[in-house]
């Protein structure tokens, strides 16, 4: 009986790109509830878009190149199979790294529509912005034109010539792939890591119960398990492509990078799906007890009603009890409204305590985004 690892690799194909799929259409789902459509949803829909085309062309590769079995064990195959299997292997290393930097700008115009206005933030938005842009178009054309000449990438079983099985002359020449492969992935994590930055910087000087910034520091950075992922896809790449691996295509290590990007739109729906679960009282992450009032969707009926009484979280105070900056102070945030912003946005959804001044916050679906503590709101 074959030993082989392929069945293994479909699976892993295509359960995560139906897990995405899953996860965009909660996301629309909760867009379509608030009849709200912005940017960082529209580039969601195109990384998924790419993602189930990355997904499509890693099968075939599967199955033309006979991946997950032994190498003694695939049989030998013509150069129009060989040729085939690599356009669906260019076409997966073509649009990985796209997906994921469609996924960061998608995260950092959210971050950017939370309005924070210090200006430390909003320059550290623009920088990774300029930069994961810079980078996905650098490593794009650097991984589009990896061989001389272009076609050479896919097509070297036709352009070599053999003698026997042995390449006596090339018909083109490549880059060092193993290392360019390994420093983009490295960059692609770099990038993470800086963006994830971000949302624990904007939480961390508000007065705000810790269990609360938790809450919602987890919903925000959920990108953390994609970087876990981008570290492990590192490692595996490495020990897949040393010389002593003689037996590379047993193994199911080259489905990592569509798990990847998955994971990472994944992760970029996760606070419109914490809003959705919220607005039809499914609590996870919750950022108020158990035993807390029930929850306002701004933007309601009942949230209207209950509007002008509601007070918000403010930036903690000096001790001489000003505030360091004034811009931040949050004290009756329902009545502060932004141009444009009509009924609600998606990220905060406010619960207010039964006969207290104090209202709580919880990441969730269809409010004005004021959650953080600044004068003007957190529109997302």
């Amino acid at each position: 009986m074959v030993q082989t690892l392929q069945h293994t690799a479909l699976v892993l194909i295509v359960v995560f790109p139906v897990l995405s799929t899953v996860a965009v259409a909660l996301r629309v789902w909760a867009r379509c509830a608030m009849r709200q459509f912005y940017w960082d949803d529209g580039l969601i829909l195109l990384a998924w878009l790419l993602a189930v085309g990355e997904a499509l062309a890693v099968y075939e590769f599967t199955l033309q190149s006979w991946a997950g079995h032994h190498y003694y064990d695939i049989p030998d195959l013509s150069n129009r199979q060989k040729v085939l299997a690599g356009r669906y292997n260019i076409a997966n290393q073509l649009l990985y790294n796209p997906i994921l930097s469609i996924v960061k700008t998608s995260i950092i115009v959210f971050l950017w529509r939370l309005d924070d206005k210090r200006k430390s933030v909003r320059l550290a938005l623009r920088s990774f912005l300029v930069l994961n842009i810079c980078l996905m178009v650098a490593i794009f054309f650097a991984d589009l034109l990896q061989c001389t000449p272009v076609r050479y990438a896919w097509a070297s079983a036709e352009m070599d010539t053999y003698v026997g099985k042995k390449v006596v002359k090339k018909g083109g020449t490549c880059i060092d792939q193993v290392n360019f492969f390994l420093i983009s992935a490295g960059l692609s994590v770099m990038t993470d890591i800086l963006i994830l930055l971000i949302p624990p910087a904007m939480l961390i000087t508000l007065n705000m119960p810790t269990r609360k910034k938790i809450a919602v520091w987890a919903v925000l950075s959920a990108g953390w398990v994609v970087t876990i992922v981008g570290v492990i896809r590192i490692v595996l790449y490495y020990y897949r492509f040393q010389p002593d691996n003689i037996d590379r295509s047993y193994s199911v290590s080259y489905t990592v990078s569509g798990i990847e990007a998955n994971v990472a739109i994944i992760a970029a729906c996760g606070p419109a799906i914490k809003a959705l679960c919220t607005q039809y009282g499914i609590r996870f992450l919750s950022s108020r007890s158990a035993t807390g009032p029930a929850a306002y969707v701004y933007g309601s009926p009942e949230a209207s009603a209950r509007r002008p009484g509601l007070q918000g979280y403010s930036r903690q105070r000096d001790p001489k009890g000003s505030h360091a900056d004034p811009q931040y102070d949050l004290q009756d945030l329902g009545t502060v409204r932004r141009d444009g912003d009509g009924d609600s946005q998606e990220a905060i959804v406010r619960s207010a305590s039964v006969g207290t001044k104090k209202s709580e916050f919880d990441f969730g679906l269809d409010t004005d985004h004021r959650a953080y503590g600044h004068s003007k709101g957190l529109p997302i």
